[in-house]
């Protein structure tokens, strides 16, 4: 019965996205590459950098409530991005999903969008990353409706 309705769930889903000529849903249908992997490991200097970009998302406030630092967080991407050319592929679809959650905070619901678009293209991602784009781009869409 539960396969049933997980079934269920996702023809609705499959069937939501293609009445709404949403254009992840043609990401969806491409060939399934056997590249995705569960995780991959990030570069050690962007490591580094996502880690400070991090710090700057999960900031507190002196009450200890979560205060992001959004004008940090932008710097770092921005440094981050000006080497975009020579990071992995992995590296760049964690770049880019960064840039989508910004985005997405600040209600750009099209950039967010576009960014995790990006994230799908990018030929290295994982697969829990990638499943994740294509969930909150298809959440964003009906925002945006």
């Amino acid at each position: 019965m539960k396969y049933l309705i997980a079934f269920f769930l996702l023809s609705i889903q499959v069937s939501h996205v293609a009445a709404n000529n949403f254009d992840i849903y043609k990401l969806c249908n491409q060939s399934y590459s056997e590249d995705y992997k569960k995780s991959r490991k990030l570069e050690d200097l962007t490591s580094k950098k996502i880690a400070k970009y991090y710090d700057a998302i999960m900031a507190k406030d002196a009450k200890g409530l979560t205060s992001p630092n959004i004008s940090l967080a932008r710097e770092v991407l921005n440094d981050i991005e000006k080497s975009k050319d020579s990071l992995k592929s992995y590296d760049r679809s964690i770049l880019w999903s960064s840039w989508a959650y910004i985005y997405f905070v600040e209600k750009n619901y099209e950039s967010a969008i576009y960014m995790y678009d990006k994230v799908i293209s990018e030929d290295k991602v994982t697969l829990p990353l990638r499943n994740e784009a294509i969930k909150a781009c298809n959440l964003m869409k009906q925002l945006l409706e």
